[in-house]
């Protein structure tokens, strides 16, 4: 039991009578006093710091970083273009305008009766509020004629209100010009690993470089590039225990003690996109997908934006990467692939979830259940369980896989990251950079 008290706005006092019965036995020391203190200060409205004083041995500091999500009405909001009130072209006011807030144009066609435009966007997250900034950039432009939309990410087709035979009667007044796109961005990373065997806490302070060359309007060349500043992985010694099938991630000390040796490839991939039929996508993939793996897959996704699920397909043949994590492999190889359920759940508790049957990178069979919370900051929080055929005494301490993750928005760019209590090889699945729901969700409003 405990209080806390409120002196001001910054500063947080709490006390806490200690209860436990048996302290030695579940990890902690035996304690000198059952009084326990801390002290929490807001700096600002995004961070406090914290530090407690627990069992008269024990001293512990906290820092906290929170950033308020943004609200979804504003992301509604139109934002005018200075330009628009004083051209006098209505086209070139109406694209100049879906630039301005954050959609492009591929295509405009006319008939006598309707416009139809063909747009591409990455920002906004849903078709009600596409529909809307269109609408209101459509008046602003003074366009009479009703307004058909073609909605695109990646070239792949997510919704039309256009039928076959449009484009064949009507007359094509706009037509953007492919442009091959170089995107590039250099940061300072925090790489974590924690409760290891040798302590609670290791880490690395990396130099990243995270690039994407748009090639065509659905083939990209993604990469990801990192060096060491300091890292005390090296202290990483104790090999894996209860090694089950292949060796595919409990190996994962090795892969780090190698993060100062130079620079590390994270990631080298091309990804093709394109949709054959509607509502049926397909991606596929080719190069280095992660630290450990590289390979070539497909992934195929039927998605319906006006729908709360999706289903589909992945399937990759992949080869280990030497601990050096450049352009060498191991001798492992083996295919991995997954049939995959989405629901996204609107009413009273809303959440996301995936859950996938098939074989993993250690060759088990079984399926992983993935819930999550998105949320319209770009956050995401989530956990995840896998049961395989390996049973619960072939895969050891911890019987089955499982973990928690999390993805916000830091500093301009997303921290992730994802902790399972023990690195097991049982259960293991590519750490792809994204799949197909990832890119089509971002029509489906939050939940």
């Amino acid at each position: 039991m405990g209080i806390a008290y409120a002196h001001n706005k910054k500063l947080l006092f709490k006390y806490e009578r200690d209860s436990t019965k048996d302290p030695g036995q579940i990890g902690f020391k035996n304690f000198k006093t059952r009084n326990n203190f801390s002290i929490d200060y807001n700096f600002n409205s995004n961070i406090t710091f914290g530090l407690a004083f627990e069992r008269g041995n024990y001293v512990s500091f906290k820092f906290a970083y929170k950033k308020k999500a943004y609200d979804r009405k504003k992301t509604q909001l139109y934002k005018n273009s200075e330009y628009i009130t004083e051209t006098n072209n209505n086209l070139d006011a109406f694209i100049k305008n879906l630039n301005t807030n954050g959609i492009g144009v591929n295509k405009i066609l006319e008939n006598d009766n309707s416009l139809a435009i063909e747009l591409t966007q990455f920002q906004h997250p849903s078709l009600e509020i596409l529909n809307s900034i269109v609408a209101s950039a459509a008046a602003d432009s003074k366009i009479k004629k009703p307004v058909l939309k073609t909605y695109k990410i990646a070239d792949l087709e997510v919704y039309s209100e256009l039928n076959p035979e449009y484009e064949k009667n009507s007359k094509l007044l706009f037509n953007r010009t492919p442009q091959r796109t170089f995107i590039t961005n250099n940061s300072i990373k925090l790489r974590p690993y924690l409760a290891s065997r040798e302590g609670f806490l290791k880490f690395a302070l990396l130099a990243e470089n995270d690039s994407e060359f748009i090639i065509l309007d659905n083939l990209f060349f993604s990469s990801n590039l990192k060096a060491s500043i300091w890292t005390n992985f090296d202290d990483l010694y104790v090999p894996a225990k209860d090694i089950y099938l292949y060796q595919v991630r409990s190996d994962v000390k090795d892969y780090l003690n190698n993060f100062n040796n130079g620079l590390i490839v994270g990631r080298a991939q091309f990804d093709f996109h394109i949709t054959p039929k509607k509502n049926n996508h397909l991606m596929l993939t080719a190069g280095i997908l992660e630290e450990m793996f590289s390979g070539v897959g497909i992934e195929h996704l039927y998605f319906d934006p006006i729908k709360n699920y999706a289903f589909g397909f992945e399937l990759f043949n992949v080869t280990k990467r030497d601990y050096k994590m450049r352009f060498g492999h191991k001798d492992y190889k083996t295919n991995t692939g997954f049939l995959n359920l989405y629901y996204r759940n609107y009413n009273i508790i809303p959440f996301d979830a995936k859950l996938s049957y098939g074989r993993y990178l250690g060759g088990d069979t079984g399926f992983t259940l993935d819930l999550y919370r998105s949320f319209p900051n770009g956050s995401r929080f989530g956990f995840f369980t896998t049961f395989t055929d390996v049973s619960s005494k072939n895969f050891g301490e911890g019987s089955f896989d499982k973990g928690i993750y999390f993805n916000f928005p830091f500093a301009g760019s997303a921290l992730n990251y994802m902790w399972r209590p023990l690195t097991k090889d049982p259960g293991a699945k590519l750490n792809r950079k994204h799949s197909l729901h990832d890119l089509l969700v971002k029509f489906k409003p939050i939940n």
